[in-house]
């Protein structure tokens, strides 16, 4: 959808679309696959895009999903994919840490 487009375009996150819209991430899962959102969701999705509205359109859509990805789109789900992954090893981290410390009763 063009949600995702639009998204991965900027390298950005679903958790940092979500962040910037209010919406929760599961909300910007569904607009990514292809439901459509309440009016003041595509209000709000055309401000953080700084697109027109209109863009969001069921049935007016000028990209369709099975649009092939280009390699600019490519480089940018890699990122954001090593960007995920690092943040997903430092939380294990920090939380492995909390659970140290509980047991220490003591910080490390």
């Amino acid at each position: 959808m063009i949600v995702r487009k639009l998204r991965l375009q900027r390298g950005w996150t679903q958790e940092h679309l979500a962040e910037l819209t209010g919406l929760s991430v599961r909300s910007i899962q569904r607009l990514e696959r292809g439901q459509t959102g309440s009016l003041e969701t595509m209000n709000t999705l055309s401000a953080v895009f700084e697109v027109d509205r209109s863009l969001f359109k069921p049935g007016d859509n000028p990209m369709p999903n099975d649009s092939p990805i280009t390699a600019d789109e490519e480089s940018a789900i890699q990122y954001v994919k090593g960007v995920k992954d690092f943040y997903g090893h430092v939380f294990m981290y920090v939380r492995k840490k909390k659970q140290i410390e509980k047991r220490l009763g003591r910080p490390l």
